[in-house]
This record gives C-alpha cells, sequence and structure tokens, in this order.
C-alpha cells in the first residue's frame, strides 16, 4: 500500500551548505474570495521549511513541491493539539472530582501545558530528524 503524501507549493527562499529552505504560503479557505479585501477574515501566512539538501540542484526562486508522510503530518497534530487536550481534560477531571479548587485547577493546567510545551521545544532537534521533508521539482 502506498503511503500517502501532503505537498505544498512553494519557492527556494535560500540554500546553505547542506539545507534548502522553501517558503510556503499558508492561506485560509478565504484567501482566494474575491471580496476578501472587504470583511478582512482573510488569513495568509508564510512560512519557511528547512529541507535536507538532496542530490538534485535547485536555483533560488525556483518553483517546488514540498512532500511529508501524511502518517508525520497526524503524528505532529496528535502532539502538538490532541494529546496536551486530552491531558487538559484528564487533569481538569480529576481535580473536580477530588474537589481541588477552579483557581488551583487553572493554575495546574497552566502549567502543565507550559511544562509540555517547554518539554516538546527541549526535543526539538529529536523532532526534526523525525519530520522529515523531501522535495522536488515542479
Amino acid at each position: 500500500m502506498e503511503d500517502s503524501h501532503i505537498s505544498h507549493q512553494g519557492v527556494v527562499s535560500a540554500i546553505h551548505q547542506n539545507t534548502i529552505e522553501v517558503l510556503i504560503e499558508s492561506a485560509s479557505a478565504c484567501s482566494t474570495c474575491k471580496t476578501k479585501h472587504l470583511c478582512g477574515v482573510s488569513d495568509s501566512k508564510e512560512k519557511i521549511i528547512t529541507i535536507p539538501k538532496p542530490e538534485e540542484t535547485f536555483i533560488l526562486g525556483e518553483k517546488v513541491i514540498v512532500i511529508m508522510s501524511q502518517k508525520m503530518g497526524f503524528l505532529a497534530v496528535f502532539l502538538a493539539y490532541v494529546l496536551p487536550f486530552i491531558i487538559m481534560i484528564a487533569l481538569m477531571l480529576v481535580a473536580h472530582y477530588t474537589k481541588v479548587s477552579e483557581p488551583v485547577t487553572g493554575l495546574l493546567v497552566v502549567m502543565f501545558l507550559t511544562a509540555y510545551f517547554f518539554t516538546l521545544y527541549a526535543f526539538r532537534k529529536k523532532l526534526n530528524r523525525k519530520f522529515t521533508f523531501t522535495i522536488k521539482k515542479l
């Protein structure tokens, strides 16, 4: 069974000795709307993805496709959103049933989230090795 992929079109913005940086514009659904300038809700952000330099040669400004395994995308969403949410709800339920006051519960949840995301930050190099991107010419 072939592994499905997540791909985005981007532009090579920098070339280093061992890596290539690709600028990707992440746009919301309304970014293509013709009346987006009237409502002010449109959301478009540029992101730079660092990719290990492949055998192929690329030039600055070249349009490329950045590819990531869909399985890795799901893992990233799970680590960033789902797991902390589940643990946060579990902490709140345990605190509620053990009669811990709401301010203390809120403080515990904030402390947990701070520790959790600090831990993710501390292991960012290891996570970067796991979440690898590939690049292809358009």
